[in-house]
């Protein structure tokens, strides 16, 4: 008897720590800076609770039209990643990566059309490896990578989110910020909370309808 009730909480406890972290956010305010026919920068936007934040798009594959929204977006931090729109083999490498450029870009004391174009532009060859190249873009691309391998920059990855849309693969881009507020975000189950709950229940029956045997 004692077992089945440790198994049943450990069910309960991991369906309820399956969770994901989402926000609606509008899009207010394209990039200031445009190179080479790309809006580049931060874009703004504002959360369901009217609080202001910049995100940076790492997806040429979506378009995003400013003025825009409510959209739903996961949040995602690293090293979880259970949401992100890119997978692979190297996807926490990549994002790490991703989380290096941002920090960067986002502790500059001064910004320009050069230089955002530039991080802007390395981001996204991170992610689209056949994409232009602007300014030193494969340079910061490199460098970042280089920083990864030799143990990353963890202010950076504690601080990284990545927003990825809660609907289907031809929806908004993806983007990538720094730290909200928690108020800024709720937690809502996912499919696979359902599932380890359902199984719990299923083992409950099954004990429950066993018969002593004679």
């Amino acid at each position: 008897m004692k077992q089945r009730y440790i198994v049943i909480a450990f069910l309960l406890s991991l369906a309820s720590s399956v969770t994901a972290s989402t926000v609606d956010i509008s899009f207010t305010a394209l990039p200031k800076y445009q190179v080479n026919g790309a809006y580049v920068g931060n874009v703004g936007v504002t959360s369901g609770t009217n609080q202001t934040f910049d995100l940076l798009c790492g997806d040429l594959s979506h378009t995003t039209f400013v003025p825009s929204g409510p959209f739903s977006y996961y949040v995602s931090s690293l090293p979880s990643l259970s949401d992100v729109r890119f997978t692979g083999p190297d996807v926490l490498t990549t994002y790490q990566t991703a989380a290096v450029l941002l920090y960067e870009f986002e502790t500059l004391a001064v910004v320009d059309d050069s230089t955002a174009g530039s991080y802007q532009f390395a981001i996204w060859k991170l992610f689209t490896p056949g994409a232009a190249t602007y300014g030193n873009s494969t340079s910061l691309l490199a460098a970042a990578q280089n920083t990864v391998a030799q143990g990353g920059i963890q202010d950076a990855y504690d601080h990284f989110q990545v927003y990825t849309p809660t609907s289907a693969a031809g929806s908004n881009q993806e983007f990538l910020g720094m730290s909200l507020t928690s108020s800024l975000t709720s937690t809502v189950p996912e499919p696979s909370s359902f599932l380890l709950i359902g199984c719990g229940l299923l083992f409950i029956a099954s004990r429950f309808n066993r018969r002593p045997s004679i």
